[in-house]
């Protein structure tokens, strides 16, 4: 079966299959995203702990702010492959040019909110040499937003169509640019002729991830220039008609909403770990490392869930089957790598640092993780699979309860009042995980029953 085609898998191997080939390669372009900041940090580490410090906090402001834009367009998922199993063209050239107006119209308000870094970083009590340098990279980082955001809105479109290869091969080579870029700088160089670079630290990252994304938005028009040209969106009536951008807002933003309520939850539970000590950061830190990573294979199954359910009920298909395997996967790995965690915990930690005490918080916190690995895993699937089927709502609200009324007052009661320990922390977040999750299959179940929602007209 294509990866476009959209068609009906024969039997639960066959649906497994279908899932498969469109889940990897959106993996490996997530774990590609995630290894670009790895490269930066390693570069940065050069220079000592206080640049890395800086590159952390620009890192993590750019990150909150751009999360908003990037989850937005990933909610017009199920624009993109409802209109693609449906066969309806004229939709699918519609939608392209509208969420290339939002990756447009997303990138200038989110790109002057990086100029707010220092006044932000300021105001929340961070070292001010610290401080300097993370707002230098965040103006940086903001000339590079417009193409970052159009790039997503190509890329969620591409991926809609189930064209998922074009995105991961342009995020290989973009770690490629990435690394040349930091090394000369971060660094400085000589390039010969050309003259010498001067070396700028950790701002170096900002201008090297701008150019990054100036790099990948022709890449990817290069690469994927053959289904962008027969689907290239038109501009006039009735291809783009303002009065739809409030029918698109209505599915999209809530997607946008839950991206922002979960990563600043996680930023928050960081914030309760440092009160507990530069220990329990560390090790939350290295575990936190290491559930990103495998979180992200159960991020590519949401996406290939989402692209599978918005083909099958475009094509009027049965869907029921697709949902349930994706999230059976998405458990099933999650449960797998969480043994993995628990019986390597403290190997784990001895990885990332020779510091006894920080190896020990790692060990403590990973048998939690691997909790919260089955819950997680089940939630992100199961908001992947309501995506397609064109109910994103919910998914916003049961993140917003599980998160800021169970999750975190839950383990800064735990951890910061009761127990002091890093593991009760991070219980309450899994305690709030595990909401998300049971609510995330009720309303799955709900939809199920009910029948999905067709957002294309």
């Amino acid at each position: 079966m294509s990866l476009e085609s959209g068609a009906e898998a024969k039997g639960l191997g066959g649906e497994m299959v279908a899932l498969l080939t469109l889940a990897w390669p959106i993996i490996v372009g997530q774990v590609g995203y995630l290894t670009m900041g790895v490269v930066d940090t390693v570069v940065v580490g050069r220079l000592g702990a206080e640049p890395m410090a800086a590159l952390a906090l620009g890192h993590f402001w750019s990150l909150a702010l751009s999360v908003f834009g990037l989850n937005t367009l990933r909610g017009l998922d199920p624009f993109f492959s409802q209109a693609f199993g449906a066969g309806d063209h004229h939709a699918l050239r519609r939608v392209h040019a509208h969420a290339l107006f939002f990756g447009l119209v997303l990138s200038v308000p989110i790109a002057l909110a990086h100029l707010g870094a220092g006044l932000t970083m300021r105001f929340f009590g961070q070292p001010e040499a610290a401080v300097v340098v993370a707002h230098d990279y965040s103006v940086a980082v903001a000339l590079g937003m417009a193409p970052l955001l159009v790039a997503a809105a190509l890329a969620q479109f591409l991926q809609g169509l189930g064209r998922v290869l074009a995105p991961m091969v342009v995020v290989v080579f973009a770690n490629l640019v990435n690394l040349v870029l930091d090394l000369v700088l971060v660094l400085g160089a000589d390039l010969g002729p050309l003259g010498q670079v001067p070396a700028f630290g950790a701002e170096g990252c900002g201008w090297a991830t701008t150019g990054v994304r100036w790099f990948s938005l022709p890449a990817l028009l290069l690469v994927a220039r053959r289904p962008l040209r027969a689907f290239a969106p038109l501009w006039r009536r009735p291809f783009f008609a303002p009065g739809e951008l409030p029918r698109l807002l209505r599915v999209s933003v809530p997607v946008g909403a839950h991206g922002c309520l979960e990563m600043w939850a996680f930023f928050a539970l960081g914030l309760m770990m440092g009160r507990l000590g530069t220990e329990a950061l560390a090790g939350h830190s290295v575990a936190m490392n290491m559930i990103s990573l495998t979180y992200m294979v159960s991020f590519g199954l949401a996406g290939a869930a989402s692209i599978r359910v918005g083909h099958l009920i475009g094509r009027g298909a049965p869907w029921g089957r697709c949902a349930l395997t994706a999230v059976g996967l998405g458990a099933g790995f999650m449960a797998f790598s969480g043994l993995g965690l628990v019986y390597f915990a403290e190997r784990v930690g001895g990885l990332f640092t020779h510091d006894a005490a920080v190896i020990l918080v790692v060990a403590a916190l990973l048998p939690v993780g691997g909790a919260f690995q089955v819950f997680d895993g089940t939630q992100v699937v199961a908001a992947g699979v309501l995506r397609g089927a064109g109910d994103t709502a919910f998914s916003a609200w049961a993140n917003a309860v599980g998160h800021w009324i169970v999750g975190l007052p839950v383990g800064a009661v735990a951890g910061l009042v009761l127990f002091r320990t890093p593991g009760s922390v991070w219980w309450g977040m899994a305690l709030g995980l595990a909401f998300v999750a049971i609510a995330s299959l009720a309303r799955l179940r709900q939809i199920l029953r009910r029948g999905p929602r067709r957002v294309i007209e």
